[in-house]
This record gives C-alpha cells, structure tokens and sequence, in this order.
C-alpha cells in the first residue's frame, strides 16, 4: 500500500505544480491586461476574482497535499513557504486595491510580482522533491553496500561450516566448535534481518524475493543447528549448503539492485545538473509515469489475485458462498480500482511519448486493453483462470516493453559510422626497410635450402603468406 500513496502523491504533487504553473500564467497574462487601458476597470476586477479564488483554491491543494505526503513512511521533505504564500497574498491584494484607486501601472507589478512567487513555490516544491529522491536513492544504495558487506562475510562463515560438516565424523571433538559457529551465523544473520526489512519497504520490487530467501535462510539454519546437537553433521550440511545458496541468491539480488539505483542516481544528478546551476528544476524518476513502476505494481496487483481465487475456491468447497461474497465484496473494489490506477498510469506515460515521436508505443495499447478486460472481471466480481492468464500475459508485456525501451536507448547512445576502405600506406622512411624485407624473401626464395618434404611444405606456406 506503501507504493500506491507514494505515487498518489507524486501524481498530486505533478497536479499541484502544473496548476501554480497555469496561474503564474494567467497572472502575468492579466497583469498585461491592466495595462492595456482598452479594458475596462470592471472586467479586470471580475477576472482578478477568479484568480484570487483560484489561488484560494491551490492553497487547499498545497496543504492536501503536505498532508498525504506526511502519510508516507518516508515522506519528502518539503521546505516551508508560508512566506512565499503570503507575499503572493500581499501582492494579489495590493494589485487589488491599486486597481481600485486606477493605478494600473502598480497593480500591474503586484500581479506579477504574484505570479514571481507563486512559480518560486512551483520551483521549489520540485527541487524539493528531487533532492528527497536523490537522498533516498543515495541512502539505499549505502544501506545494501553495508547489507553486502556483512553477508558476504557470512556467507564465507556458513562455507567454511559447511566444509567442516561434511568431513567431520558424528563423534569428533570439533563438534561443539562448529555448533558454536553456526549459531555466530545465525545471530549475525538477525543483525542484518532488520535492514533487509527496511530496504524491502522501500524498494517494493525486491520485497517478495528478501522475505523469500530470508525465511530460507533461517529455517535451513536452525534444522542445521538441530542436526549438528543431535551429532548429525552430514545431514546438517545439507541444510548448510542450502542457506549457503539463498544467501548468494540474496547477495546477488542486492549487487543487481544496486547497479539499478547507482543507475538512477546518475540519472537523477544529470537532470539537476541540467538546470545550470545544480538545483533540480523537474520531478524525475518516482514522478513520472513509467514502465517499471506499473511492472512493479502489476506484480503486486496479480499476487493479490491469485490468492483472492485461492481463498475463493476454498471457500466455495465449504459451502459458504453466501459469506464470501459479503466479505469479499471489498478487496474486488479495492483490486478494482488498483488495475484502474495502473492503467491510468500508463495511459499517461503513452500520452507523453504520443507528444515526443507522435506514435507512443504500439505495444501499450492492447496492455490497456487487457487491463480494461481485467477491471470489467473485477467489478463483475469475477476472477476465472482466463483472468490469471491475462495478467501474467500483462506483465509479461511490460516487461519485454520495458527491454525494448532499454535497447533504444543504448542504440541512441551508440554513433553508428559507416565503413570505410582505408589503405594503409608506410611513412617514407620505411621505404627502404620494405625493400630490404622483398630482397631477404627473393634470396631466400631463389637459394633451395636442405630441407626434407615436411619442412619445405612449412616454408613454402610461409612465403604463400608473404605475398
């Protein structure tokens, strides 16, 4: 759920910011009206009403919009602008009331000295945002450095146990020692347990496949642990070798999860850096709309239902049909409105590429369609086998989409020069080198030397690949 009021945030936020944008606008558009003495006094203060009420308006939006971010377990930290706020209240208002005394010049420059403002609140709320990011990226990818760091040095501990298990006998005397590793192991692994908890709420992709591998990790240790009291150490080193496994699967899910943000990070710094002066200047990465983030959430959405028709066979064979529909009446809406969420979203990401090549991309059409599809089952309170299908079949997609995405990019980095024929030429003072060479062949070649069949085929080939 985490992941879902991250983006309605970023998508209030993206809201919030074109509006104060759209104002700005609208108030230095006005501000040229007022000096324009064609108009008249009357219609300036009509429209200079609903800009005020307008701004009204997107002061609720404003702190909406604080409000559902400070929701967040990790929120964005958003830098006050009260006094923005209020110097764009003084400024409408004493346009206001110069207006009203006919000094159109001054409330000319009131109106846009509001606008000034209001976009500085506009530039602000997303340098904001993207320096959060940045801090979030930056912190993530020093949280699983630290996570790799310590189970590496784990797992070389559960390699060397797993050695000793399978080459000690039921009666030695290193025994204990190994008992007394093992249960190093498994409280260094508690030390790390938490962090990977935290870097899974944060990093949704990832959850599923750390919970998976941690609750291997533990169960494998402590059988282990069981086997070697009970003096058992070749069954023990099973259980070793399979927690050995999943902590090299974790080890590389984390080194390949860390490429991916070191990735974004270099992302997210070149777009500040674009603005001239190091400061961001647009949301980038959480939010705006993209392919992965709708992967993510699909995968999510598809795990949710799966398990709602598990529950919903289960139930149909104790006979309480009745019952499961009053209390599943609510996840169905809830899914709903999930999969409608998702294909908003990249209705909105293929509308952005539609304005950039002017086609989008032709592959996200019968994704949306499919999802449409999935949100009519939903709200008819039907989740069929067929349903499953589509959505893996959904994901699917996004995924290829998404490698497809990746390899134009890489192309669009990529220089393509056509060939050329180049005859490579030796500088002058090589001339006289070359024609010492030709002579040394010619005399060789005219002097038949000693040589039995074997040896005069070899230098009959060497000269073949002279010329």
């Amino acid at each position: 759920m985490q992941l879902y009021k991250q983006l309605e945030v970023e998508k209030k936020l993206n809201e919030t910011v074109n509006q104060m944008r759209d104002l700005a606008d609208e108030l230095r558009k006005n501000a040229n009206d007022i000096e324009n003495r064609q108009i008249s006094k009357e219609s300036l203060q009509k429209k200079q009403q609903e800009l005020q009420k307008k701004y009204d308006e997107l002061k609720k939006d404003i702190s909406e919009l604080k409000k559902m971010n400070n929701e967040l377990e990790d929120p964005t930290k958003f830098k006050d602008n009260q006094e923005l706020q209020k110097d764009a209240d003084q400024n409408m208002q004493q346009s206001k009331q110069n207006l009203e005394k006919n000094n159109r010049s001054k409330s000319a420059d009131n109106q846009k000295k509001a606008a000034d403002d209001i976009e500085q609140m506009a530039d602000q709320m997303e340098q904001d945002f993207n320096e959060s990011e940045l801090e979030s990226i930056t912190e993530d990818i020093a949280t699983i450095r630290q996570i790799l760091d310590n189970l590496v040095k784990i797992s070389f501990d559960q390699e060397d146990i797993l050695k000793k298990s399978q080459k000690m006998s039921s009666y030695s005397s290193l025994m204990s020692d190994v008992i007394r590793k093992q249960f190093e192991v498994k409280q260094s692994m508690k030390h790390i347990e938490d962090s990977l908890s935290a870097l899974a709420r944060r990093q949704a992709a990832v959850k599923p496949f750390i919970q998976k591998e941690v609750t291997k990790i533990q169960n494998n240790i402590e059988t282990a642990q069981t086997e070697l009291q009970n003096r058992r150490p070749s069954v023990a080193s099973k259980n070793e070798q399979f927690a050995l496994t999943s902590m090299n699967n974790l080890a590389l899910m984390l080194m390949e999860s860390m490429k991916d943000m070191q990735q974004q990070q270099k992302q997210s710094e070149s777009k500040c850096n674009k603005s001239g002066n190091g400061s961001c200047k647009k949301p980038g990465g959480k939010g705006k709309p993209n392919k992965t983030s709708a992967r993510e959430l699909q995968q999510q959405l598809n795990r949710q239902m799966e398990a709602l028709k598990q529950s919903m066979e289960q139930q149909a064979k104790q006979g309480q049909t009745g019952k499961m529909q009053q209390n599943m009446s609510e996840q169905f809406a809830k899914m709903a409105a999930q999969q409608e969420a998702i294909r908003k979203m990249l209705q909105d990401y293929q509308s952005e590429l539609k304005q950039q090549n002017g086609v989008g991309d032709q592959s996200l059409d019968k994704i949306i369609e499919d999802m449409q599809k999935t949100e009519r089952d939903l709200v008819n309170r039907q989740i069929t086998q067929q349903t499953i299908n589509r959505q893996k079949d959904i994901t699917t997609r996004l995924l290829q989409s998404e490698r497809a995405d990746m390899e134009r990019e890489k192309d669009k980095e990529r220089k393509s020069n056509e060939a050329r024929q180049i005859q490579n030429m030796n500088p002058p003072k090589d001339w006289n080198f070359d024609k010492q060479q030709n002579q040394q062949n010619e005399m060789l070649r005219s002097v038949p030397a000693n040589l039995n069949y074997y040896y005069k085929a070899k230098a009959n080939n060497y000269f073949y690949n002279i010329d």
